[in-house]
């Protein structure tokens, strides 16, 4: 039996990955490049290799840009709650019978502004941030750490994943991963997942069933 669910957060508790997409796609376009939505899951989401690639600009004016692309996407992000529906009912039902946890490539800034609208963090022990890690999603290093913080192995915790690369990362650090469909899902190859589900509320039962 399972006793934690680790959760990524963008694209399976919030909506967000979108607007990420919308924020780095207004600035490569002030550059001349048009940046497409396979083109963003390929590079942000597939492989973490970002667009920036790109473009062709010097370090300076890169992260000039990068600065741009995050104010952008801050006030995309205060606009309100971004969660999937029913995701608080689900958060609270799974902490009847788990420990809960969140890691997510999110910068720490960023998941606070998307998390101000919410009222669910209270029920996950601790968030493990892009900010806290040297290697970030495929890298196993984020789901390692939550593990060594949990105090769990491997077999006792379940990921719930969107992504091709938290795939990667949760595979490669030897626990199983269920994959929750969303709007980039037909771009990713998902084979090695425990599972796949079509919508957030079928989590409980996949965690059950493992």
């Amino acid at each position: 039996m399972k006793k934690a669910v680790i959760f990524d957060n963008d694209g399976v508790l919030v909506n967000t990955e979108i607007l990420y997409f919308q924020a780095t796609k207004e600035i490569l376009a002030t550059q001349g490049v048009e940046l497409s939505l396979e083109v963003f899951i390929d590079s942000n989401i597939k492989s973490n290799r970002s667009a920036w690639h790109m473009l062709q600009v010097d370090d300076e004016e890169l992260k000039k840009l990068k600065q741009q692309r995050n104010k952008r996407y801050s006030e995309l992000l205060s606009e309100g709650d971004l969660s999937y529906p029913r995701v608080p009912e689900v958060i609270r039902q799974l902490s009847e019978d788990y420990r809960l946890c969140i890691v997510t490539t999110s910068r720490k800034m960023h998941f606070d502004a998307i998390h101000q609208w919410t009222d669910y963090l209270s029920f996950f022990e601790f968030i493990i941030t892009v900010d806290d890690v040297e290697n970030s999603k495929p890298h196993p290093e984020p789901y390692l750490k939550a593990l060594d913080k949990l105090g769990l192995g491997a077999g006792e915790c379940v990921v719930i994943e969107d992504s091709f690369r938290g795939l990667q990362s949760a595979t490669a650090a030897g626990i199983d991963c269920l994959m929750v469909r969303n709007e980039f899902s037909s771009y990713q190859d998902f084979h090695e997942a425990a599972a796949v589900l079509d919508d957030i509320s079928d989590v409980v039962e996949a965690v059950a069933d493992l």
